[in-house]
């Protein structure tokens, strides 16, 4: 079987799912910058504001993560 990393393109479903990917992705890095701005900018607060903005929408990754992934690993199929 030959392997290439552009194989998978070939499916139809592949480019919708890659595209509608792409599209989120960056709506969420808008979402992201948009936020930083906010309390940069409009709230006029320094680094350390902002560093506590990225970390709180990381936690939920964070820490639910690991606990979702152990239930929906354990759902039957």
């Amino acid at each position: 079987m030959k392997a290439g990393i552009f194989k998978p393109v070939r499916f139809r479903a592949f480019r919708s799912l890659f595209g509608a990917q792409l599209f989120s992705d960056l709506g969420n890095w808008l979402d992201f910058i948009a936020l930083q701005v906010i309390v940069a900018y409009n709230w006029g607060l320094d680094e350390t504001a902002i560093a506590a903005v990225i970390i709180v929408l990381g936690l939920p990754w964070v820490i639910i993560g690991p606990f979702a992934s152990v239930f929906v690993d354990r759902l039957p199929y």
